[in-house]
């Protein structure tokens, strides 16, 4: 399995999915913009090697994805206070909007 993951990882880095512009939804920025912003290719470029095979005490930066994936989670649920937990996260307001179609659904971006 270590093996299999690993050579997942390295192939997402050579070959990057190209999501077809017809695809893509503007976000509402974009609309406002008149322009859509947002690249067409998907490639796993950050991805930490050792993610798929260390503890979490072993790693800090591990221990970041549970917190940082409820605060998500009760973002997208309606949860209360999710707003205020994705404002801490990545430090501004999220547009659920953005995130209603399919393929906005694979991939966050920070800026």
């Amino acid at each position: 399995m270590t093996k299999f993951l690993r050579a997942g990882a390295l192939f997402h880095r050579q070959f990057p999915r190209v999501i077809p512009p017809s695809d893509l939804s503007p976000t509402e920025e974009e609309t406002k913009l008149g322009y859509i912003k947002q690249e067409t290719e998907l490639r796993v470029s950050r991805i930490r090697a050792t993610i798929h095979f260390v503890e979490k005490s072993d790693d800090k930066l591990i221990l970041l994805a549970d917190p940082v994936a409820y605060g998500f989670r009760r973002f997208f649920n309606r949860a209360e206070f999710g707003d205020q937990f994705v404002r801490s996260i990545i430090g501004n307001d999220l547009s659920e909007k953005d995130w209603e179609g399919s393929i906005n659904a694979t991939t966050f971006n920070w800026i």
